[in-house]
């Protein structure tokens, strides 16, 4: 075999490797994507109440470095709905 017959056949075989995945019919989520335990459950909870609490440091370091004013709309808004979401989360916990 010549060489540019070897290289258009190994060219073949990694674009049928790429597109392969994609030709697949997509998998159901399995059981196991769900928290099945309370310890699992509590875990998310945690972390949902880390991603709140961020984006209210967020929101707090934005105001503080002047890209965002208290006064406005946009901030009490925010901030409210911030609030709101942890505080849920939290008593969750």
């Amino acid at each position: 075999m010549g060489a540019p017959v070897r290289a258009l056949a190994l060219a073949g075989l990694a674009a049928a490797w790429i597109v392969a995945p994609l030709l697949r019919a997509p998998t159901p989520p399995s059981r196991s994507a769900r928290p099945t335990s309370w310890a699992s459950s509590r875990t998310l909870q945690s972390a949902s109440a880390r991603l709140a609490l961020s984006a209210l440091r967020d929101l707090s370091d934005d105001q503080a470095t002047g890209k965002i004013s208290v006064e406005s709309d946009y901030f009490q808004s925010l901030k409210a709905r911030f609030t709101e979401r942890a505080m849920d989360v939290m008593k969750r916990l």
